[in-house]
Parts: C-alpha cells; sequence; structure tokens
C-alpha cells in the first residue's frame, strides 16, 4: 500500500497502521510528555539537520505555520495557479498570516526577482530557488 500525500484524508490507515497507533505510547505532547511524538519530532529534526522540529496534524495547518513564519503582516505571498495552497485553502492566509495570496506564473518560470504585475513592494518570493 502506497501513501498518498494530495491531502489529509487520501491514505487509509492499513491494519497495521492501525495497530502500530493503538499500541504506541502516548502521553501530553504540549508538555514533552509523549515519547512517540518526541521520538518523531527528533527524527524528522535529525533528518532535515535542523535542532528541533514540530509535529503537525494537517498539511493546511503546516501551510499556515510556514506562511506566518516566512511572511510579515500585509505581505502578499506569490504562488504557482496550481499550488495546493492557492487553489484549495481559499483565504487561509489571511487570517492567521494577515497575507494575501496572488497567482503567478509556474514555478519553473518564476524568479525571485522578477517582477509580475501582481507583486508589490510588499510582496515577497517564496519558493524553490529557480533550477532547484
Amino acid at each position: 500500500m502506497g501513501i498518498d500525500l494530495r491531502s489529509d484524508t487520501v491514505t487509509q490507515p492499513s491494519e497495521t497502521m492501525r495497530t502500530a497507533a493503538a499500541e504506541a505510547a502516548v502521553g501530553d505532547d504540549v508538555y514533552g510528555e509523549d515519547p512517540t511524538m518526541n521520538e518523531l519530532e527528533a527524527a524528522a529534526a535529525d533528518h532535515v539537520g535542523m535542532a528541533e522540529a514540530v509535529c503537525v496534524p494537517t498539511g493546511t495547518m503546516g501551510n499556515q505555520i510556514a506562511a506566518r513564519v516566512h511572511t510579515d503582516r500585509g505581505q502578499e505571498v506569490v504562488l504557482d495557479r496550481e499550488a495546493h495552497v492557492y487553489r484549495w485553502e481559499l483565504a487561509g492566509l489571511a487570517q492567521p498570516s494577515d497575507s494575501n495570496r496572488g497567482p503567478s506564473t509556474p514555478a519553473a518560470t518564476c524568479r525571485p526577482s522578477s517582477r509580475s504585475g501582481r507583486r508589490t513592494s510588499r510582496s515577497r518570493y517564496i519558493g524553490p530557488e529557480p533550477g532547484s
């Protein structure tokens, strides 16, 4: 069985996954008392070479946190017209980040130094470096 990461609910858990979840050691992750979550976050941090990581329950929540961390209030986030955040999360950036989203050219042609008609002096390019 493959894992499909298109959305939070597309992949259905197998019996092995259900058993692992049911038998996992648990605790309060807010207080750092969940050994399974602590292990997952430590492994994720190690995997990406960071000191710490945080696990969030949904992709949408992860996108909201990323937008808030990488923007200042009032900035426009320039996104590919096909980006999930642009197409499916609607105005989700507006409330927690006080940011607006604007469409751009496809990521393959978007350059940090380019000035599209949608970009303003308060816009900030957030995305992969061209050619990466």
